[in-house]
This record gives C-alpha cells, sequence and structure tokens, in this order.
C-alpha cells in the first residue's frame, strides 16, 4: 500500500511512514470506502474486497488519469 501511496519507490520515499499509511488506511479510509459501497470491509477477518462498484471506480479512474485531461 506504501508503493500505491507514493509513486516513487517507497524505500526511497522521504518522510512515508508505512505504519502510518496502514493506520491511516485500516482507520480511515477503507472504512470510508465501505461506506460509500466502493469496497467490501470485514473487521473481523481483516479482509478488503472490490465490490461491482468499485471496479467501475476503477476503471473510470484510469481512463481519466490516461486522458489528455490529465
Amino acid at each position: 500500500m506504501v508503493s500505491w501511496a507514493c509513486p516513487t519507490n517507497p524505500r526511497e520515499a522521504s518522510g512515508l511512514d508505512p505504519e502510518a499509511v496502514h493506520m491511516s488506511l485500516y482507520h480511515s479510509h477503507v472504512p470510508r470506502l465501505d461506506e460509500w459501497n466502493l469496497v467490501s470491509y470485514d473487521q473481523e477477518r481483516d479482509a478488503i474486497a472490490l465490490t461491482d462498484r468499485g471496479e467501475k471506480f476503477a476503471l473510470v479512474q484510469t481512463q481519466l488519469s490516461s486522458s489528455e485531461f490529465v
């Protein structure tokens, strides 16, 4: 996840703490994505899965980021 959060090599990223990234994802971002039905989050099993809505969102985001409008 650290490599996703930072486009450079995670070992070269200054000031990016892998544990802080994990905690932020676990306590803030993942629950929010679950609320928006972009992921399915099972806290007991510590499992995250992309929903159909999340897959569509990811596809649109990929298409937009590769377009000339970026």
